[in-house]
């Protein structure tokens, strides 16, 4: 229902323009942090309720969110001299490029160099997008075939984690919230991969039924199983 609303009101795929003044820039990114909030939620409850997405990272053609320096300025002219440090606008892809880029055949010099400008935040949002892909995959029977391309998505992903997080001082490292659990929600959901396209006989972990649960019994359970 929240992400009817967000797509009638035109919510999501909201970007920001390069000659905005700083009220402008506000609303938009206002709608874009509302959006990126849906969508990293709508993820959390596909993980841990088995949830069918109700997004997916087609939708997610907005751009991203951005630095939490220039969204905190109260006033127009800190607005103004943090804007003028950097080109915003076209400096954050759109997540729905993003993901591709991970999961296709392509790596470019070029397309790791794009995510060189990512905030650390960012990949909390992308780790999230790939449990809408694995889902489907998954209940779409087509886990078997695509399990190789999201082990390739997680490996890139991984790598560039990591050379964000070395980037960052301890007190920043402090500082990241929900955003440092994102390592450990990486190798979950690579174990979920591993586990669900193995070929060994034998009834499934409860969780790997995909039945909707409002609890996180089942989760807990197969972590217990096929990681504890």
């Amino acid at each position: 229902m929240l992400v009817d609303l967000l797509r009638d009101l035109n919510i999501i795929g909201t970007r920001h323009e390069p000659d905005q003044d700083w009220t402008m820039f506000v609303r938009k990114e206002s709608r874009i942090r509302l959006a990126h909030w849906a969508f990293i939620n709508d993820g959390w409850f596909t993980l841990f309720s088995n949830h069918p997405p109700a997004m997916t990272f087609f939708d997610m053609t907005g751009h991203l969110p951005c630095r939490d320096e220039l969204w905190n300025a109260d006033r127009a002219a800190s607005f103004e001299s943090l804007r003028s440090q950097e080109d915003f606008s076209s400096s954050l892809p759109c997540p729905k490029f993003l993901i591709s880029a991970l999961l296709g055949d392509e790596w470019t010099e070029g397309t790791v160099a794009l995510f060189q400008h990512l905030d650390i935040k960012h990949f909390l949002v992308i780790i999230f997008a790939f449990q809408h892909v694995m889902f489907h995959y998954h209940t779409l029977m087509l886990i078997d075939n695509g399990a190789s391309i999201l082990f390739r998505g997680l490996d890139r992903w991984k790598q560039l984690w990591d050379n964000a997080l070395s980037r960052l001082n301890s007190e920043e490292r402090k500082a990241l919230g929900l955003v440092k659990y994102s390592a450990e929600l990486a190798f979950l959901s690579r174990r979920i991969v591993e586990v669900a396209s193995a070929k060994e006989g034998g009834t499934q972990p409860k969780y790997l039924q995909r039945r909707v649960t409002y609890d996180t019994v089942a989760l807990h359970q197969f972590i217990r199983q096929c990681i504890g």
